[in-house]
């Protein structure tokens, strides 16, 4: 540095440290002088500041037991004087024990002292601070610890036997015991607990639960107490006790109840009775389903395992069901769908008196096996049952209604009938006068059974081959397809691709069932007149002209000259277009058809062309006379029961011939027929008449005229052809019609009939209206699909497509109408469904495609509402003294709350509750102090993510110590089952339990253990109790007998 003075101070050097220095002058002009010679110095040593180190403190660990003197010992970094103490916290100059020797080992002082008065089992520990020798004493501030301890002397001594063992059954899983504390020269560490003779635990203290136990089940039990040394004493004497039973979960079982079956007529009261395996109370009603709590009426005698109740008020013809449920004393019901059952009838009053005599009984043939009987019906004073039906003084069968028809006769044969009615206590009337009626003339069936062999089953047409043929030829030969074993039922299939339409002219498609070796039909068929057959049109099949089939007899007489080969005689039918009816059709032998020779079956003159036939039913076909097929394609004719037979009596056939019947539902027909075919115009008129009874010759003026059908003619000049089309209030069974020619001298008419069936119906139900539809409304879980048909059918579902009728899995429950009905549950939001439905009519046509109805269910509303909280506990003032409470509350939603000591703390900054994320939300608190008030802020979120934004406050005081205490809560906790039980703590029943307990149970083992278990277990039975109306009524009936005990 330099200096303009003559000295300089240097500072900032090294501490005992030499240093050397030389000095020059200098002036303004800068020059300098030489330097001085050189002087050296050395600085001080630095201050000592430090306080002694203290190590190597000794003894330590255990000394050896009899070690009553030791050295106590430590060295230091720096001479000093150190001093002890036996209390820690002491300063140095507070000591007044100095360590006696004190010597240097190089550059450590050591420091000594003498113990004495050392004792075994004892641990000692020595506080040192020590002050150094510097010119200002640095002294210790902290303790140095020298700790060691005197080992016991060994101790081969054991316990006393502990005595008064004592045991308390707490359950049928617990048994508690206790006994007098055991003494010993040094100290009891414990007790060993034996149950039946193996060590099962250890205990610290004078008592032992034993839980975890077998019910109904006894124990032996011992004690031993042993020391720190493991000495061990011996057993006490052993104690035995039984758990309880189980606890009693199951309801009653009830059995024997009475009475049953039918009482007798007159019992205006009974007894219902029944017995449990328990005592019980039991309770009955007249609904089923219904609770035990709700019904009213409690056995007049229960409370035991019989029971039973007087009924009144009872009346013949009824039937009466009881439905019983029961209670056990351990407050078991059974549930609201386990009823059980009394029921039982009162007979009705003795009937005696007879139905009256049928009146009007009537007795007409319908066929030549079948008589049926129709009578007006009788009267009795309960109500007739049926009739009894006598034939030839022989009862052969009953009826319900006011009709028979007794079948199975022997034709052209007269029966005699009677008719009686008799009611359900078989009073029976007196008979009818007696009726008779005479069965018709046999019918000759000719079934043609089996067309492409030309056998039958009856032999009536013999030898040669039957078979369908075009009428081009007889090469193109087509097999008749029977559908089976139905002998009366024929659909047979066409391929029309083989001819064309207009090739061969006048009878475009034509097929024929025909005799090649020309014999008669009618002489085979033993004298038949008159042929029947069903028919109905292939699908798709375009009417035209005035005859579009041809079926029967196809004969010529040459001795009627008409073109080359005299008058074609056969039956042609003008047949409706519709597909869907069948029609019947009637040929009759024509009266020209027997001008042949007779006695030459099988070889009658002919023509150069073959046709000549002169017998009546020589053939029978037929073609589509004018019938259009839209495209080439296959094709289906349907033949249904051909039949020959005779007559019953004779017709007009001369004038009405080729009747044909269609009917096209709710009572609509038309009817077809030619006039005489033996003049090329008829000019006759008509009437036609129906009725629901045969119509004859002898009757027909009482049968009623079909509507605009009084006046008839022809409607055609082509074979004279006349039609009739009407509705009749005519809907099922049987239709009788009879045609007569009003210009004929005849008195004679000609007769068709048509049986109205199933037949008739071929057409699958039409489904409309399928509900529900769109989407519909969230929470949506069941709801009812629906829709409606065109007729009665039976519908079934499923879920799937494409699936067949007779396949679908559900039926509606809600069917066979025309409106169908079925509940679907377990529905959930946010899903779609779609159901496929098809039905089946009562004529059994199914739908072969779907019908859907398909909905959706809308998703849920976002949850956008935080937790609603309620019943803050506790409230008010709570007992002085309380350190620590439990704080809790209730949302209307399952949730997480957090709280927090300060008002407006954000949720994420607050503390969780212990027990949370459900309804019912508690946690404990502790740091309490006399005559302080809390406050807690709660905040909750929900699943949804929803956050409370303000503070629900749970605020109370604990009482000061000074004061009584009138707080409305006890001990600091919550009686969380009473409170589930009762909806909040502050119930009166609440509080009576809450006193109880804190000044009873808390002031005993005993009671401290009960509630020491209370609270490990009883929160999840309070979250069980609080979510279930029947729980909370069951724990409220149990705990008002406790709460009226303690009061």
């Amino acid at each position: 540095n330099t200096s303009t003075g003559l000295s300089y101070s240097d500072t900032g050097l090294t501490a005992n440290t030499s240093y050397s220095y030389r000095v020059l002058a200098y002036d303004a002009a800068g020059n300098e002088s030489g330097q001085c010679a050189a002087v050296s110095a050395a600085t001080e040593q630095a201050p000592d500041t430090t306080p002694p180190v203290r190590s190597n403190g000794a003894p330590s660990g255990e000394l050896a037991a009899g070690t009553t003197e030791i050295n106590l010992s430590l060295n230091t970094n720096e001479m000093g004087t150190c001093k002890y103490s036996t209390t820690s916290g002491i300063e140095y100059s507070g000591m007044t024990d100095v360590f006696e020797t004190v010597f240097a080992l190089g550059s450590t002082v050591a420091h000594i002292t003498s113990i004495t008065g050392l004792a075994d089992g004892n641990s000692y520990s020595y506080y040192v601070k020590c002050q150094d020798s510097a010119s200002t004493p640095n002294v210790n501030t902290d303790d140095f610890e020298i700790n060691f301890n005197i080992a016991n002397a060994a101790d081969t001594e054991s316990p006393s036997v502990p005595s008064g063992l004592s045991l308390s059954v707490v359950s049928s899983a617990q048994i508690d015991l206790s006994w007098s504390a055991s003494t010993d020269n040094v100290g009891v560490t414990g007790y060993k607990i034996y149950r039946d003779g193996s060590e099962i635990n250890t205990s610290t203290g004078v008592s032992y639960s034993d839980t975890g136990l077998t019910a109904s089940t006894s124990y032996s039990y011992t004690v031993s107490a042993y020391d720190a040394a493991g000495n061990e004493s011996s057993q006490c004497s052993a104690v035995s006790a039984a758990t309880e039973p189980a606890p009693d979960t199951t309801p009653p079982v009830r059995s024997n109840g009475t009475p049953t079956g039918e009482l007798a007529a007159g019992t205006a009261g009974t007894t219902l009775s029944l017995n449990t395996d328990e005592t019980a109370v039991c309770k009955y009603w007249t609904s089923a389903g219904v609770s035990y709590d709700d019904m009213a009426n409690i056995f007049n005698s229960t409370d035991s395992t019989s029971h039973s109740q007087a009924v009144t008020g009872l009346s013949d013809g009824n039937s009466y069901i009881y439905y019983v449920k029961c209670q056990d004393t351990s407050v078991n019901q059974n549930t609201n769908i386990d009823d059980f059952e009394i029921s039982f009838n009162i007979a009705e009053a003795g009937d005696t008196t007879a139905p009256t005599v049928p009146a009007d009984l009537q007795a007409t043939a319908s066929s030549s096996t079948e008589i049926d009987l129709i009578w007006t019906a009788s009267t009795d004073n309960v109500g007739v049952t049926g009739y009894k039906i006598f034939r030839d003084g022989t009862e052969i069968s009953t009826s319900t209604g006011l009709s028979y028809s007794d079948t199975g006769l022997t034709a052209s044969t007269s029966y005699s009938y009677t008719v009686s009615a008799y009611d359900a206590a078989e009073n029976e009337s007196e008979q009818t006068d007696g009726v008779s009626a005479s069965t018709q003339v046999s019918t000759v069936p000719c079934m043609l059974t089996d067309f492409e062999t030309g056998e039958n089953t009856n032999g009536l047409i013999g030898g040669g081959t039957g078979y369908f043929r075009h009428q081009s030829g007889t090469e193109n030969h087509l097999p008749v397809v029977s559908p089976g074993a139905v002998e009366t039922n024929y659909c047979v299939e066409y391929i029309t691709e083989a001819w064309e339409l207009a090739e061969n002219g006048d009878h475009p498609q034509s097929f024929y069932i025909d005799n090649p070796n020309s014999r008669t039909l009618i002489e085979e068929a033993s004298g038949a007149n008159r042929m029947c057959a069903w028919v109905k049109l292939p699908d798709g099949y375009i009417q035209s002209g005035d005859r579009n089939f041809h079926f029967g007899t196809y004969t010529r007489d040459p001795e009627i000259p008409s073109n080359s080969a005299g008058i074609h005689f056969y039956h042609t039918f003008s047949i409706p277009g519709s597909t869907q009816y069948w029609t019947k059709i009637i040929a009759n032998e024509h009266p020209q058809a027997r001008s042949g020779d007779n006695d030459e079956i099988g070889n009658n003159p002919t023509n150069s062309s073959g046709w000549d036939y002169y017998d009546g039913f020589t053939r029978f076909y037929f073609h589509t006379k004018g019938g259009i097929y839209p495209t080439p394609g296959t094709w289906s004719w349907f033949i249904d029961e051909v039949k020959f037979y005779q007559e019953a009596e004779s017709e007009d056939v001369q004038n009405v011939t080729s009747i044909s019947c269609t009917y096209f539902g709710e009572g609509h027909f038309q009817i077809n027929w030619h006039g005489d075919l033996r003049v090329e115009s008829n000019s006759h008129h008509y009437e036609l008449r129906y009725s629901t009874s045969l119509i004859t010759n002898a009757n027909y003026s009482s049968a009623a005229i079909a509507p605009g059908c009084s006046d008839l003619t022809k409607v055609s000049e082509s074979y004279n052809l006349m039609s009739a089309d009407f509705t009749i209030p005519i809907t099922t069974g049987t239709a009788y019609f009879a045609i007569k020619d009003l210009d004929s001298v005849s008195s004679y008419v000609s007769k068709i009939d048509y049986f109205i069936s199933e037949i008739n119906d071929e057409t699958a139900p039409v489904r409309s209206n399928g509900n529900p539809t769109g989407n519909l409304s969230s929470g949506t879980t069941s709801t009812s699909i629906s829709l409606t048909t065109n007729e009665t059918a039976d519908c079934k579902y499923g879920p799937f497509a494409n699936v067949a009728y007779a396949d679908l899995p559900n039926t509606f429950n809600n069917t066979n109408s025309t409106s169908h009905s079925q509940t679907i549950t377990g529905l959930s939001d946010g899903q779609s469904y779609t159901y496929y439905v098809r039905c089946q009519d009562t004529a059994e046509n199914v739908n072969t495609d779907d019908f859907t109805i398909s909905f959706s269910i809308a998703n849920a509303a976002p949850d956008t509402t935080p937790p609603l909280r309620t019943n803050a506990f506790p409230q008010g003032e709570i007992d002085a003294g309380t350190i620590e409470q439990d704080i809790s509350l209730s949302t209307n939603e399952n949730a997480t709350c957090k709280y927090a000591a300060t008002a407006g703390t954000s949720y994420a900054n607050m503390t969780q509750f212990t027990n949370t994320t459900s309804l019912n939300h508690t946690t404990q608190v502790s740091g309490l102090k006399n005559g302080v008030t809390c406050n807690y802020y709660v905040k909750c979120k929900d699943s949804s993510d929803n956050i409370n934004s303000d503070d629900f406050v749970i605020t109370f005081s604990v009482a000061d110590a000074q004061r009584t205490n009138n707080s409305t809560s006890s001990g600091g906790k919550s009686c969380f089952i009473a409170t589930a039980a009762y909806g909040t703590p502050l119930a009166e029943q609440v509080k009576v339990l809450s006193r109880f307990r804190d000044k009873h149970l808390l002031t005993n083992y005993y009671g401290q253990t009960f509630v020491n278990m209370y609270y490990k277990y009883s929160p999840k039975i309070a979250e069980y109790i609080s979510h279930r109306d029947w729980a909370r009524s069951v724990v409220r009936l149990m705990l008002s007998s406790l709460v009226n005990l303690i009061r």
